[in-house]
């Protein structure tokens, strides 16, 4: 798993024939199974919450094989519903995950 909670991560250059190139790609070539990657510009504290949430998630999964999209799902639904100032997706909704 690779996080990049930095702005604009999953951005790349678009190549005819081949879709997005960019750093995303570059480390599913370098093995990664799972990256999340922000597609614009991020809110600094709303980011870290969302990562901490994202972590806490992860830590609670009593499962042998972690669930990366139902751990960040969880976290996103967690800002929604219990922080009203996060509410509105430009705080979660730039992120996604690659992978499964």
């Amino acid at each position: 798993m690779v996080v990049l909670s930095a702005c604009e991560t999953g951005l790349g250059k678009i190549s005819k024939g081949e879709g997005i190139i960019g750093l995303s790609r570059a480390l599913l070539y370098a093995g990664s199974k799972n990256i999340i990657v922000s597609l614009w510009q991020v809110a600094d504290k709303s980011t870290s919450d969302l990562m901490v949430n994202f972590y806490k998630s992860m830590l609670k999964s009593e499962k042998q094989s972690i669930d990366y999209a139902d751990a960040f799902r969880k976290s996103k639904l967690e800002m929604i519903k219990s922080n009203n100032k996060y509410a509105h997706p430009y705080f979660w909704s730039p992120f996604i995950l690659v992978g499964k």
